[in-house]
């Protein structure tokens, strides 16, 4: 009985989503110099508790936000369309504190929120690109190849009786 009313909640928290109780009173107090130097802070997914950022090359995004909010500069930016998740990592926004006397301008384009976004940043040479992919359609195959991977998941569980996702 025990395990299947376990299987049951679970299932049901999987079908319905992410839910958030907020109750601030119970938010531990960040300020900016508890965080790692230039993360600053940022609400936590339910947009409850503030929370320190997350900073360069580290996750964010995910199901829901659950892997956190880049901090200033950043962006959340997804790479590997191939990847089970939707977690990105936070990258610098392209332009940024440039440290050369003679930057290039670069176009490019990275998923970001399920989207594509493109954009020309100027970059010192011998920088790597802030881009995942170089142009609209290349970045376009591969967010439906990443939307299509989605979909196939949620297939392929509905086959082994499995709630499907929700959030696709």
């Amino acid at each position: 009985m025990w395990l299947s009313t376990t299987l049951v909640l679970a299932s049901l928290h999987l079908v319905l989503g992410f839910s958030c109780v907020c109750s601030p009173s119970e938010c531990e107090p960040v300020a900016e110099d508890d965080c790692p130097p230039g993360a600053g802070t940022v609400w936590d997914p339910c947009g409850c508790c503030r929370v320190c950022a997350r900073t360069e090359n580290e996750p964010c995004g995910g199901p829901y936000g659950f892997y956190g909010t880049c901090g200033s500069g950043l962006q959340c930016v997804v790479s590997d369309v191939r990847s089970e998740g939707v977690e990105g990592t936070c990258r610098k926004v392209p332009g940024v504190n440039l440290h050369c006397s003679h930057p290039e301008s670069i176009s490019g384009c990275n998923v970001i929120s399920g989207r594509c976004v493109c954009s020309t940043a100027r970059v010192c040479f011998g920088d790597s690109s802030p881009f995942t992919f170089t142009n609209l359609i290349e970045c376009d195959i591969n967010l439906d190849l990443m939307k299509e991977h989605a979909r196939q998941r949620d297939l392929q569980g509905l086959e082994n009786g499995l709630p499907i996702s929700l959030a696709s």
